[in-house]
């Protein structure tokens, strides 16, 4: 894959996790900062180049695709109020990956997104109660 100004823009921008998981249109935004005539297609060109490299991941939920920075296993939590993606560092996979070999299978990757309320809607909900 060939570098550009723009592809390490958009690279360096959801590295850093200032978006959490954005949507194309959420990096298009904000790399506009940098590189003002980048075209939202030419965004959603070098974020799916930038999956298919290994370099980001795509997590398709609420009917939209998000970006991820953090390939390291771990899921996800979809606020039902506010559509947030949050990350939740917890270790089902070993016990997913046994029960699926103990039926024959071999499990190579695995997305896990559970859906509720994030703790900042949660915190909102009690104030109100």
């Amino acid at each position: 894959m060939r570098h550009s100004r723009q592809r390490d823009e958009i690279l360096s921008l959801v590295r850093s996790g200032a978006l959490g998981h954005p949507t194309a249109q959420e990096v298009h935004d904000a790399v506009r900062k940098a590189c003002p005539a980048i075209s939202l297609g030419t965004v959603y060109r070098n974020l799916h180049q930038l999956v298919e490299a290994g370099e980001l991941a795509a997590l398709e939920t609420g009917g939209a695709l998000h970006y991820d920075w953090d390939l390291r296993p771990h899921h996800h939590l979809h606020c039902n109020r506010c559509g947030a993606l949050v990350d939740l560092p917890l270790d089902v996979g070993r016990s997913l990956r046994r029960q699926a070999q103990a039926q024959g299978h071999d499990i190579h990757a695995y997305d896990i997104t559970m859906r509720g309320l994030c703790s900042r809607c949660l915190t909102k909900s009690d104030k109100h109660s």
